[in-house]
């Protein structure tokens, strides 16, 4: 059964029959009548057609978002209200990474699209790749600026951080009352603190996203300018690799600078180095992992997409090709756990720990910088292979309902949305089964926590698909004098504004107090289970104390009375009591040891707490000094104001003159503003009656070859009827020489008798 005409068909259908309609007016009108009317009725049937496919296509989009979304908002108060924990953290973190995805694809789309109505429109694609490279290093620049500046790291932040005080040394110096006000100010810097952590981590969400997708377009740009084959298309993801090292052995040099600039780290400048780092881990996964699902995708269905994951329109999968891009999702999804459990498998071969070295330090608390091997190795493969099951999954989706489904453009992009959210959100089910279970340790917990947070990212991304193609068709035509990327910018900007604010209050901290619930839970069920003897001592604790309370080895005998048995005297356990008092015995003594070391750290504090007396008493001379230097500015001051009075006057009057001056001037800028906008317009009305005329001049070159075609036509028929006159003459003579030769036998036969008649009478 053959599909019906595509809305883009019928609007094309639409100007190819009026211009046949305007041939067909200027032929005879009594030959071409026929032609006349059928044309006129396919014109109408193809209007009629397209309004109501319009209307059609526009009811279903606005229905599918609006149950898409309903739905989703209330399966989400299902959620973050579940009875489990677990589900509640997870949901809440989804939540998180859904609206900051959606509202940096949001952005990133708006701006690009802006740079390529403007700049890269036309443009070869060697030099699109220079501009989309140029794109993503500002992106980069102004992630470390912005987080440099709301971490303290650059800004004042730090102040209030530099007046902290132990509470231990403030107890041992000061009274109870120096002692609250000590309290409060540490009290009152940690509250500054961990807002400057929700803000830093608000902006390395939303810009790590941003620079994630500009580098997924540029480095896509770069997979779309190479030869179109699996080699050079499965080179660029190393590439990608690569280059975003260099980028980032670039920018860590820069903060160990800065850092290193007052010969120590402290806390702020460790938070900006700490968020900077795991943004960049999240602008690689993105990035890397794009590019090889895009290569995939290739291999799979032998098109490659264009940098934004669209396949060619019109192109149909087969469910063998969705099913393979759904087995790939779900091999990346299983890849990282497999190399866990090879990792540990070897190791216990080999007779060494089970963590490995790098939970080793984690488990012992040594703090290290990993090297660039550790990141590839527990992180970056990690979040790659998680960032690759979301990507598969949502395009295997995309491509199955796009085979199946009559639908295209916005209603193809909510139905995808609405199908993956549906998915997604019943896998976070899954995964907190799976991270329920005994067999999953830390690092299995990290590769499934990479997994939900791609989970989130893959909703944002599919509702941002939705609402991109929903604002396109809004924003097709000029308004207010703005073209129609400026309108989307706008669009963007003012849907960001009223999401971005509500995120960072309320569904942020959460997340984050969340977090922090969970480390601290892990880092106490390490410590808690850090050993085996640590548990059995711990255990055994009470009821060493317990026989402790009792004499032990009094040589005393234990009788024992049991039915139908004579009295049994059984031995004391005197040796297991020994023991118990032995381990008790060396564990006061290291308890002994530790208020040592204690005691010793009360007399550091103190110690410190008199030197910084004597700091601030130092400090206090300083300000007197400086009370009085300021005395003397101030009478310097009321010596150059009296000045001032004086120069005022002549100052108005050369002011006066610069406000008339400026006016001018900014009437001559508004002149030439407006010059230019005309000149613009002027241009591009020139361009799209170039692209009118070229139009007319294809329309009326095919009207010329049908009207050259109906002239060869009528000089056809005119020579078969001058043939069929001549034939008809022809004939005629024909017919004349038939009568003649007729005649002349007629003739011939009469001779005979008349001759013998003659003859009989002449005898």
């Amino acid at each position: 059964m053959a599909s019906p005409l595509s809305e883009v068909d019928i609007r094309g259908a639409i100007p190819l029959a009026s211009a046949l309609s305007w041939h067909v007016s200027t032929s005879d009108p009594v030959v071409c009548q026929g032609r006349k009317d059928k044309l006129r009725k396919l014109e109408e049937g193809l209007e009629h057609e397209t309004e109501v496919k319009i209307k059609a296509t526009e009811d279903i989009c606005i229905s599918m978002m609006l149950l898409g979304c309903m739905g989703f908002m209330m399966a989400n108060f299902y959620l973050i209200n579940w009875p489990d924990e677990d589900i509640k953290r997870i949901s809440w973190e989804v939540i998180s990474s859904t609206v900051s995805i959606f509202s940096a694809v949001l952005l990133f789309q708006a701006c690009n699209k802006v740079l390529e109505y403007y700049i890269l429109e036309g443009m070869w694609i060697w030099g699109q790749l220079v501009i989309d490279m140029m794109h993503m290093t500002a992106w980069f620049l102004i992630l470390q600026l912005t987080l440099a500046y709301f971490s303290g790291a650059l800004g004042e932040h730090h102040e209030v951080g530099k007046h902290k005080l132990s509470i231990m040394s403030a107890a041992a110096t000061e009274s109870m009352s120096d002692f609250r006000k000590k309290l409060q100010r540490e009290n009152s810097a940690k509250e500054h603190f961990e807002a400057v952590e929700v803000n830093v981590e608000c902006y390395a969400i939303l810009l790590g996203h941003i620079t994630g997708f500009a580098a997924i377009n540029a480095w896509g740009t770069l997979q779309q300018a190479v030869p179109r084959n699996l080699v050079w298309c499965g080179l660029v993801p190393v590439i990608t690799l690569v280059g975003i090292l260099c980028i980032y052995a670039g920018t860590d040099t820069l903060r160990e600078y800065k850092t290193l600039a007052d010969d120590e780290e402290d806390e702020w400048e460790k938070l900006w180095d700490e968020e900077v780092a795991e943004t960049e881990d999240d602008v690689m996964a993105l990035a890397v992992s794009f590019l090889l699902v895009q290569v995939l995708r290739f291999g799979i269905s032998g098109q490659l997409p264009n940098s934004e994951g669209e396949d060619e329109e019109g192109s149909q999968h087969s469910a063998t090709e969705c099913g393979m891009l759904l087995m790939a999702a779900a091999a990346f999804g299983c890849f990282e756990i497999v190399k866990i459990t090879c990792r540990k498998a070897i190791r216990k071969a080999l007779g060494q720990s089970a963590s490995g070295g790098h939970a080793g330090h984690a488990a012992h608390g040594e703090k290290e910088d990993p090297s660039v091997w550790d990141r590839l190795n527990h992180v970056w493969i990690r979040d790659i292979c998680a960032m690759c099951t979301a990507w598969s999954l949502h395009f295997a989706v995309d491509w199955f309902l796009t085979t199946n489904l009559d639908v295209e453009g916005a209603v193809s992009a909510v139905v995808c949305a609405v199908v993956v959210t549906c998915l997604a959100l019943g896998l976070i089910f899954v995964l907190d089964k799976l991270a329920d279970m005994e067999f999953t340790d830390d690092e299995v917990d990290a590769a499934l926590r990479a997994l939900i947070t791609s989970l989130g990212i893959l909703i944002g991304f599919s509702w941002e698909r939705s609402f991109d193609a929903a604002v396109g068709g809004l924003a097709e035509q000029r308004a207010f004098g703005l073209a129609p990327p400026v309108i989307t910018l706008l669009l963007a900007i003012i849907l960001a504004s009223m999401v971005v604010p509500a995120w960072k209050w309320y569904i942020l901290p959460t997340t984050l107090k969340y977090k922090k619930e969970a480390h601290h839970a892990n880092h106490n069920d390490g410590e808690h289970g850090s050993t085996e003897h640590g548990e059995l001592h711990d255990a055994e604790a009470p009821a060493q104390s317990a026989d402790l309370s009792q004499p032990l080895l009094t040589g005393k005998k234990e009788v024992s009375f049991r039915e139908g048995e004579p009295d049994v005297i059984v031995p004391s356990q005197g040796k297991e009591a020994q023991k118990r008092l032995e381990a008790q015995a060396k564990q006061l003594a290291e308890l002994q040891a530790a208020l040592a070391a204690k005691e010793q750290e009360v007399q550091e504090a103190r110690r410190s707490s008199l030197a910084l007396k004597e700091t601030c008493e130092k400090a206090e001379q300083k300000n007197i000094d400086l009370a009085a230097a300021c005395e003397k500015a101030h009478a310097g001051a009321r010596l150059h104001a009296d000045r001032a009075v004086q120069l005022e006057g002549s100052l108005q009057e050369k002011d006066k003159a610069l406000v008339q001056r400026t006016a001018e001037a900014a009437t001559l800028q508004e002149d030439a503003k407006r010059l230019n906008a005309e000149v613009a317009r002027l241009q591009k009305s020139t361009g799209e009656q170039a692209a009118l005329t070229n139009k007319l001049q294809a329309v009326s070159e095919h009207a010329t070859k049908l009207k050259l075609l109906d002239e060869q036509r009528e000089e056809e028929m005119t020579k078969a009827q001058v043939r069929i006159v001549d034939s008809e003459a022809a004939a005629q003579k024909w017919e004349q020489r038939a009568t003649a030769e007729a005649k002349r036998a007629a003739d011939l036969e009469a001779c005979p008798v008349f001759m013998f008649n003659s003859t009989e009478q002449k005898y």
